[in-house]
C-alpha cells in the first residue's frame, strides 16, 4: 500500500473518492460520472437482497444505477454527485411494479413517492432539469441501512 489513503479502512479497492473534489478533473467526462456515482452504488452490499420484498424505492434505483449495462435504456448516472437522471420514467415504474406486486404502478405514483424523498433528505429534485434528481447524502443512506 503506497499511501494510507489509497484503499479505505474497510478493503474496497474501487471505491471512489469520498468527496466530488477528490475526482480528478483531468479524466474524461464519462469517467468522472462513473466513479463520482461508485460511492453510492457500493452501499448496495448493505441492502437487503433482492428476494427478500424489503426494499424502498431508492434502494431500488441505486440496484438500477448499479448495473448500467441493463438499465441504462431507462435510468443513468448524470453528472456525479449521486445525480441520476430517469430516461425512461415509465419503464423504471413497471419495472418498481413489478418488483413490489404492484402491476397499476405508473410515472405519477412513482415520482409522489420520490417527493417523499426530499423532506427526509434522502433526494432531491435537480433543478431545471427535467427527469434528473440528486442522492443528498452518503452518510444519511449510510445510515438508513443500519
Amino acid at each position: 500500500m503506497e499511501n494510507f489513503f489509497d484503499i479505505p479502512p474497510d478493503g474496497y479497492e474501487n471505491i471512489c473518492p469520498r468527496t466530488p473534489w477528490d475526482t480528478s478533473l483531468s479524466q474524461p467526462e464519462s469517467s468522472r460520472i462513473n466513479s463520482g456515482c461508485l460511492q453510492y452504488t457500493s452501499l448496495l452490499s448493505r441492502m437487503p437482497s433482492q428476494g427478500s420484498g424489503q426494499i424502498q424505492l431508492w434502494q431500488f434505483l441505486l440496484e438500477l444505477l448499479s448495473d448500467a449495462a441493463v438499465n441504462a435504456h431507462c435510468i443513468a448516472w448524470e453528472g456525479g454527485n449521486g445525480e441520476f437522471k430517469l430516461v425512461d420514467p415509465d419503464e423504471v415504474a413497471r419495472k418498481w411494479g413489478e418488483r413490489k406486486s404492484k402491476p397499476n404502478m405508473n410515472y405519477d405514483k412513482l415520482s409522489r413517492a420520490l417527493r417523499y424523498y426530499y423532506d427526509k433528505n434522502i433526494m432531491t429534485k435537480v433543478r431545471s432539469r427535467n427527469l434528473t434528481y440528486s442522492f443528498k447524502n452518503r452518510r444519511q443512506l449510510n445510515f438508513l441501512l443500519f
